[in-house]
């Protein structure tokens, strides 16, 4: 019977083991200097080049391939009749009481602007969201 630990992938693990034990430097070193790589390759310095960076593209329609029908549809839909999608108000300080306060004379004051904001929602329960609490747009 043929031991478990004789197979050809156990052997090459085996001379890997053997060889990294015996030289980290050339296990380490190329490790280090892809890291350095990486890191120019995103901070631009090979622009002159022709590679580019990574850039930030904060805008969601790019999620979505162009030749998406639906996504055609929307844009069209979006361009005749525009709004804005969705206004975010963080409001933060030392007391909870304080915020909510806040939030409440806001909303008071936003909610006759029927024709600028569709819906003003303010009174989230996060507690009955449960754990899909950071879910919450």
């Amino acid at each position: 019977m043929q031991s478990p630990f004789s197979s050809a992938f156990a052997n090459a693990l085996r001379f890997v083991t053997r060889l990294l034990l015996r030289h980290p430097k050339w296990f380490v070193l190329p490790q280090i200097f892809l890291c350095i790589l990486c890191i120019a390759y995103t901070a631009g310095v090979f622009q002159p080049v022709g590679l580019h960076g990574l850039e930030m593209d904060m805008n969601r329609d790019n999620l979505v391939g162009e030749k998406d029908k639906s996504h055609r549809i929307f844009l069209e839909y979006r361009k005749e009749f525009p709004q804005q999608d969705e206004l975010v108000v963080v409001v933060e300080s030392e007391k909870m009481e304080r915020n909510r306060q806040f939030i409440e004379r806001l909303a008071a004051k936003l909610d006759p602007y029927t024709n600028e904001f569709e819906d003003v929602f303010y009174k989230g329960d996060m507690k009955m969201l449960g754990k899909k609490a950071l879910m919450f747009p």
